[in-house]
């Protein structure tokens, strides 16, 4: 089995040479840790995340390529990661199984919860300021809004209200 390391492109991925047999050949990609592309001898290339979880090698399934593009499956493989470190459940989940996709809320909580907390002396307005501004976001995916959208409410907000002392 052969294991070698460059940056995934297309050109690249289409002239990987298959492997013989049964065997699969695994490259990883320089620009996301963990991320790795599996090829079999019957030409398939999949992209997984490979990372160990509690001292045990998990290896999660990111889709087929072509159907995913090399951006998506570096997408992909950031939030297995992020949701690896930080503990979310489903991350490590087999193959096939839809993952959650992470809320605003959901993000809004984590960062409260394992940061703010513990650092900040304006924790309980900052509740109040994501309740008062962007409830409205509250259930969304945070990958449906754009910077565009940010930063719309962003300045709608310092219209109405003047600078945000966060930002400030």
């Amino acid at each position: 089995m052969a294991t070698t390391k460059f940056n995934f492109t297309k050109k690249k991925l289409e002239e990987l040479p298959l492997p013989s047999g049964d065997t699969r050949d695994v490259y990883y990609d320089e620009q996301v840790h963990n991320l790795l592309v599996r090829v079999s001898s019957n030409g398939s290339l999949n992209f997984y995340v490979r990372r160990k979880v509690d001292g045990v090698s998990k290896r999660v399934l990111i889709g087929r390529y072509p159907e995913i593009s090399i951006e998506q499956a570096r997408k992909k493989a950031g939030d297995v990661l992020y949701g690896i470190a930080n503990k979310i459940p489903n991350t490590t989940s087999v193959r096939g199984a839809k993952q959650k996709e992470l809320t605003v809320f959901d993000l809004f909580d984590l960062y409260m919860e394992s940061y703010a907390k513990d650092r900040c002396t304006r924790y309980g307005d900052m509740r109040k300021d994501f309740d008062r501004y962007i409830a409205d976001w509250k259930n969304m995916p945070h990958t449906a809004i754009t910077r565009l959208e940010v930063q719309q409410r962003l300045n709608r907000v310092r219209q109405k209200n003047g600078e945000c002392p966060y930002l400030s």
